[in-house]
């Protein structure tokens, strides 16, 4: 599977729209920022399409394990951000499977 890295995306804009990588890259950098603030505040952040940016509160485990070491770890509870795909996005992402699956198939794993 491809990487599609964040100056992809400023590229992908830029040949699609008449603004400056610059600018198209400080909107990016900026919308970044306020879903950042938005989590960290236990805001719930939605975008029509895409999907919604949730916090979720992880229990503690006391039966963890370090995969480096094998050591045995107490990990304390904490609040994770997470994201749920819209609808829209899932149906998306599983016609581009269905019409690309035979090629995808041969791909190795990453």
């Amino acid at each position: 599977m491809r990487r599609f890295t964040k100056a992809d995306v400023i590229d992908a804009i830029a040949n699609r729209i008449s603004l400056r990588r610059q600018d198209i890259k400080r909107i990016i950098d900026q919308f970044i920022v306020e879903v950042r603030n938005s989590l960290t505040n236990g805001e719930r952040l939605e975008i029509r399409g895409l999907g919604v940016f949730i916090t979720k509160i992880r229990k503690a485990r006391n039966n963890a394990r370090n995969p480096r070491t094998g050591q045995i770890a107490s990990i304390g509870i904490r609040r994770v951000a997470a994201f749920k795909p819209s609808k829209l996005l899932k149906a998306a992402v599983q016609q581009y499977f269905l019409r690309h699956r035979k090629t995808e198939d041969t791909l190795p794993q990453q």
